[in-house]
C-alpha cells in the first residue's frame, strides 16, 4: 500500500529534496532495466512482472511529486519576486505623490 506523506522543509532545501527523490527514481529504473523475462518459468516471471509494475507505478508517482514540488517552488519564487516588484512600485508611487 502506498501513502502520501507531507513534511516541512526550508524553501531553499526544495531543490535538494527533488534531486534526492529523482536519484531514488533513477535507481529504481536501473533495477527495473535489469529485469529478465523468463518465458520458460512463467509462474516466477508473472510474480516478477507484478513487482516490476508496482515499482514503476511508484516511480511514476514520485516523478509526479517532483513536478508538483518544483511547480510549488517556482510559484513561491515568482510570488516573492512579484511581491518585491509590487513593493518597489508602491514605494515609487508614494515618492512620486510626495514629489508631485
Amino acid at each position: 500500500m502506498k501513502v502520501r506523506v507531507a513534511y516541512t522543509v526550508d524553501y531553499e532545501d526544495v531543490p535538494d529534496v527533488v534531486n534526492d527523490l529523482l536519484t531514488k527514481c533513477r535507481e529504481q529504473l536501473k533495477r527495473a532495466s535489469q529485469f529478465k523475462f523468463n518465458i520458460l518459468n512463467l509462474e516466477k516471471t508473472t510474480v516478477e512482472v507484478a513487482e516490476l509494475q508496482k515499482d514503476l507505478d511508484t516511480v511514476s508517482a514520485q516523478l509526479e511529486d517532483c513536478l508538483n514540488l518544483s511547480h510549488g517552488y517556482i510559484n513561491v519564487q515568482e510570488g516573492i519576486a512579484g511581491g518585491l516588484e509590487a513593493a518597489a512600485n508602491s514605494m515609487e508611487e508614494e515618492k512620486n505623490e510626495e514629489d508631485g
